[in-house]
């Protein structure tokens, strides 16, 4: 590994010329001090990562610890500047700091975060020392390093514990192919009752008391192929104490630079927050109901109005009242069932029905809607779908009809089309509904939270389409009460496609 053959006298001599360092020739340690050197200089090799540097900060010498850590060859490395493993970790005053210090011939000392040949991010702690020529000049730098990642990681793990130990809900973290826990903050060590016991001995199921370790798993699946950003769900949960509480859990998919992925649960509490929603519920109901008796009495005079013998303009008048009121009647339709839900008064209702029946239902009413904009509205029924079904209409109708009227309302050019098919889902049959459009389609960002309250594609589609973003919130809650299942997939400025998957007998 020996670099040079020079005079080993010479101060401006790389440092691994000074010695034979995977032979180190014998005689002892301290005969004299070139045999003093040789061996301090094997015993830093086998200890640090080492490298040397020209006065230019080209690299003339790597030691295999270097090679190993880096990812890089001798020959990718032999020539080029220390900038090839540089992260964007530090500043630029950061390294025009250490070069004004080894420059004028001081030692730098401090911790770096570099760049693998691969890209992983790694931590060294480095001391970088001039060797002086002429006029006390540098002539070349020996970089001794030591790797700080694995003591980094630890750190900021501590601190992140005592951070999350401040926490009032439970918070754990688990492995995504063992789903094996590794952490507990205080709060989740106490209500779990493994205070003083081993965390990876509590089960994945805790976190889901109303599912099996199947549908946890499939849940879990959506966070690691993407499809969705976080796993919510709602459950009841046991203090030591045997009382009761509503809680929610919240998973996510961690991927940490330095480290394995990992899911990060988080339990709360939220007695405090249903009585908010209860409280909110209640105030949207009644000012819906209030609402809505004058807004029938425009309608019902607006209606007698427009049988009057009228001229042009006055029918104008009239049917601009007329829809004006149907769409503030659809406003506070959304409010009044957003309230139902949030309160937990909506039932589930199946029977008997006709798929038929739901198809004609929705063409005739979509149809003129679709027509006016200079759309096509299709609908196909898969031919092996039964002619009778057993399931709740009226909700399935509903999240469909959302479905459709959003996508005639964002869709100017093309068509929408409808297609119902069959599916199984956990062994068990069920109706898949889609409806696709070709509309302005919605942007990643806006993809994530689409199905919350209050959610448009953004706020000037609010003001040039309407709507209070209620539609997809409440779609996504009756698709819950059904336990099924429903997702999106769009493409901004190409199209979106919605889709609802229930459970039916027949």
């Amino acid at each position: 590994m020996s670099q040079s053959k020079e005079n080993p006298n010479e101060k401006s001599e790389p440092a691994a010329a000074l010695c034979n360092i995977d032979s180190p020739p014998g005689g002892g340690l301290f005969g004299d001090d070139h045999l003093t050197v040789n061996f301090l200089f094997y015993a830093l090799n086998e200890h640090a990562i080492v490298s040397m540097a020209d006065v230019k900060g080209r690299i003339t010498y790597v030691n295999e610890k270097f090679i190993n850590i880096s990812g890089y060859s001798q020959d990718e490395l032999i020539g080029q500047n220390h900038r090839t493993l540089k992260s964007s970790e530090h500043s630029d005053e950061f390294y025009k700091e250490m070069w004004r210090t080894i420059a004028r011939g001081k030692p730098w000392s401090g911790e770096i975060k570099n760049l693998t040949k691969s890209g992983r991010p790694y931590w060294v702690l480095a001391t970088i020392i001039p060797f002086l020529g002429d006029g006390y000049k540098p002539v070349q730098y020996l970089s001794i390093r030591t790797d700080i990642t694995q003591a980094k990681a630890t750190a900021a793990l501590r601190q992140q514990q005592r951070s999350f130990d401040l926490i009032k809900d439970e918070v754990y973290m688990f492995w995504p192919d063992t789903l094996q826990f590794f952490y507990a903050n205080k709060v989740a060590r106490e209500h779990s009752g493994l205070e003083g016991e081993d965390i990876s001995s509590l089960k994945s199921t805790y976190l889901a008391k109303n599912m099996d370790e199947a549908e946890f798993c499939e849940r879990l699946s959506q966070l690691e192929s993407g499809q969705i950003e976080s796993v919510v769900y709602r459950q009841e949960n046991s203090r030591r104490d045997g009382s009761s509480y509503p809680a929610e859990v919240t998973i996510q998919l961690v991927r940490p630079g330095d480290d394995a992925p990992r899911y990060f649960a988080v339990v709360g509490d939220i007695t405090q927050r249903q009585e908010s929603e209860r409280a909110k519920s209640q105030f949207l109901a009644t000012i819906s109901h209030e609402l809505r008796t004058p807004l029938h009495g425009v309608l019902g005079m607006a209606g007698l109005f427009e049988t009057t013998d009228l001229d042009d303009e006055q029918k104008i008048y009239a049917d601009t009242i007329i829809s004006s009121g149907k769409e503030l009647e659809g406003l506070i339709e959304d409010l009044l069932n957003f309230s139902k839900i949030e309160a937990g008064d909506v039932k589930i209702t199946p029977s008997n029905f006709a798929l038929d029946d739901l198809t004609s239902e929705l063409e005739g009413y979509f149809s003129a809607l679709a027509s006016k904009k200079g759309l096509k509205l299709e609908i196909i029924t898969d031919p092996d779908l039964p002619e009778y079904i057993y399931g709740d209409k009226n909700k399935i109708a509903q999240i469909v009809n959302n479905f459709i009227s959003n996508a005639i309302k964002f869709t100017d050019v093309g068509g929408v089309q409808v297609n119902l098919t069959r599916t199984s889902r956990n062994g068990e049959k069920h109706l898949k509904i889609t409806v696709s459009d070709t509309g302005i389609g919605i942007s990643d960002e806006m993809k994530l939270r689409i199905f919350n309250s209050f959610q448009q594609v953004d706020m000037t589609s609010t003001r040039r389409f309407g709507g209070c973003g209620l539609g997809l919130a409440i779609c996504r809650s009756l698709v819950e009460i059904l336990d099924g299942e429903i997702s999106m997939t769009s493409k901004l400025g190409v199209g979106s496609e919605f889709s609802v998957i229930v459970p039916i007998e027949h």
